[in-house]
């Protein structure tokens, strides 16, 4: 409001922040161990859809002078999409104090939380029906396939192989703007994020989850809905899961899941362990697109943004170099696919007016001639060289999963989502990613057996949230938690200042919904926004540009310095790194040969040996 040229006085703010804060207690429902059931989220009865509870750490160290009392909470937050226009906005009712009662907060404090007592003994996963490792066997869908030709398509035309004429060299945009050009359905709304009060209590703490799942399940209890999933990090779903495996019958109907993520940062960390000695670490510093510091962050899963993005320039470095050379095969081997791939990809160059009928084309040719021959080089140049071996495993199994995983939260597809998963535990067993990998297998059980009413939600795409209008841009659940409410809570009108003072913190949270909604709508009143729901936001000239940029620096080093890996006729005899040239001894090279299919097995095992083992011993009991 300042920037448009209005003010308050502190008084007036403060008063109106304790008049929201006390509207909030009056109209709003309680529930039984304090939560407040959002009245932005439409009830089931009157066409809400699947809500989404989510929950994570929210940390702050404050200036103390010895280094103690810093604050670790809890915070949470109900997902749904938008099923109607926005209400009108009720008007207050003036309050006549400033300040504000901290024990008005329903449940009695923000510190208030329901204790729980530990069992003596660890509990178990059970499964209805038995578990069998054909479950841990990706299975390809029809819609897996379609995602993977449009992966194979993107990465052709990107490179523009099987041109002769400099003309039909493909203009296609960077990959998010690919896929969001490529979407033929666009139609989901945005998603409605209702906060929850913070609970000031260790988030660790047994007690502290124990009271957001009850929380969260009574407010989705209230809104209509019999099964409540709850998106946690890693650390807070292992504790989450023995809560509930515990309390069946209190918090039946609790779904805990995994947040997509925090499941990205220990994939890229993953990477990082097996692959960043091999030569991707000096890819992304020698080629000067990223700082050196920066590129530690990125490998080992520290830096999420960044990680994203440099894990899509690479993936188009090492195809574009894996075509060129599948090229100079197929004209070496006098096979002939410039007719057929050429016309293919130029009927399809203009992406923007790509039609159903062109999408099919590409499709049968992809799959009846040039798969079948990519498959062919892969073959011959593996029994060849073992620097293309381990490429193209990365490739294949680590790389496409990965693309996959991410385009399907993008554009949702719980499908896909799953078999991306499936596809990505192999590398966190094989990278010591210890709890992710036996955690992640429970849970792609788990969804396996998803009930009724949460599965035919998550299949609408209500596993991720839209923040805004436009294309391609669903983003994971513990990632919506972080943009919203916890970037809320450090950022300008926050609680930075206020977290020793428990009067003006609940006054916060508890006044926060409705004065988001005054904002947002003398936002929107005021300042004009002409969305284009038909591009995807990072696709402007500019960041086209520096993404381009960024691949040609890549590609060139296989050029000048490094050693290109699916060059079979240059390639050493032995794997080294590809860009110090350093060779690995016999025991390192078949380690990371085979790493891909040890945690395969390493899976199988755990799935056999505890899953199963442990399922049958609770039976004879």
């Amino acid at each position: 409001m300042n920037s448009l040229g209005y003010g308050i006085s502190y008084s007036e703010l403060r008063m109106f922040l304790s008049s929201a804060a006390e509207h909030a207690i009056k109209t709003q429902c309680i529930t039984e161990t304090g939560g407040l059931v959002p009245d932005n989220i439409t009830h089931k009865r009157d066409g809400g859809q699947l809500v989404v509870g989510v929950a994570d750490n929210w940390d702050h160290n404050e200036k103390t002078t010895d280094g103690k009392g810093t604050t670790h909470a809890m915070t949470s937050i109900l997902v749904s999409p938008k099923v109607s226009a926005d209400r009108q906005i009720p008007r207050l009712q003036r309050s006549t104090n400033r300040s504000f009662d901290k024990n008005c907060v329903p449940g009695g404090s923000l510190c208030s939380i329901t204790p729980y007592r530990k069992p003596i003994n660890r509990p178990c996963p059970t499964f209805e029906p038995v578990v069998s490792l054909e479950e841990v066997n990706p299975t390809v869908t029809p819609a897996v396939t379609q995602s993977r030709l449009k992966e194979l398509l993107y990465s052709f035309g990107r490179c523009s192989v099987f041109c002769d004429d400099i003309s039909e060299r493909s203009i296609y945009p960077p990959w998010d703007g690919f896929h969001a050009k490529t979407m033929f359905d666009a139609t989901a709304s945005v998603s409605n994020v209702a906060f929850n009060p913070i609970i000031m209590a260790t988030p660790t703490d047994y007690s502290t989850i124990y009271t957001v799942l009850l929380r969260l399940k009574e407010c989705m209890n209230a809104l209509g809905q019999q099964y409540a999933p709850v998106i946690f990090d890693m650390s807070l779903l292992a504790k989450a899961l023995e809560i509930v495996w515990c309390n069946r019958d209190e918090l039946q109907g609790v779904i805990p899941c995994e947040g997509g993520m925090h499941l990205l940062m220990s994939v890229f960390a993953g990477i990082g362990y097996l692959y960043g000695d091999a030569g991707l670490r000096h890819l992304l510093s020698e080629s000067g697109v990223y700082a050196a510091g920066t590129v530690n962050n990125i490998l080992t899963g520290k830096d999420f943004d960044r990680a994203l993005t440099a894990f899509k320039i690479i993936d188009e470095a090492l195809n574009s170099r894996l075509l060129t050379n599948f090229e100079a095969w197929c004209i070496e081997n006098d096979i002939d696919l410039d007719e057929d791939l050429g016309m293919a990809l130029r009927n399809i160059k203009d992406i923007n007016s790509m039609t159903v009928t062109e999408k099919d084309i590409w499709g049968n040719i992809a799959t009846t001639k040039l798969l079948p021959l990519l498959e062919e080089f892969r073959t011959e140049s593996r029994q060849i060289s073992p620097i293309f071996k381990l490429w193209d495993e990365y490739l294949t199994r680590v790389s496409e999963p990965l693309k996959l995983f991410i385009s399907s939260t993008r554009e949702p597809d719980w499908t896909v989502h799953k078999y991306s998963k499936l596809c990505l535990l192999p590398l966190l067993f094989a990278s010591n990613r210890t709890s992710y990998a036996k955690n992640m297998t429970v849970q792609v059980l788990n969804m396996n057996r998803l009930p009724r009413e949460a599965e035919d939600g998550f299949l609408q795409g209500l596993f991720t949230a839209k923040l805004s209008s436009g294309k391609f841009n669903n983003v994971w659940l513990d990632y919506t938690l972080e943009a919203t409410e916890n970037k809320a809570l450090k950022g300008t009108g926050g609680i930075i200042g206020l977290t020793m003072k428990d009067g003006a913190l609940a006054r916060w949270f508890l006044s926060r919904p409705l004065a988001s909604r005054y904002s947002t709508m003398f936002h929107n009143n005021v300042c004009h926004k002409n969305e284009k729901d038909g591009t995807h936001h990072a696709d402007t000239k500019a960041k086209r540009e520096n993404y381009d940029r960024n691949v040609n620096k890549m590609v060139s080093m296989f050029d000048s310095s490094f050693v290109d890996p699916f060059n079979t006729k240059k390639a050493p005899e032995r794997l080294v790194n590809f860009a110090t040239c350093q060779q690995s001894t016999d025991e390192i090279e078949l380690n990371m040969l085979s790493c891909i299919d040890k945690g395969e097995e390493m899976l199988k095992a755990f799935v056999s040996e505890r899953l199963k083992a442990n399922q049958k011993a609770q039976t004879r009991q």
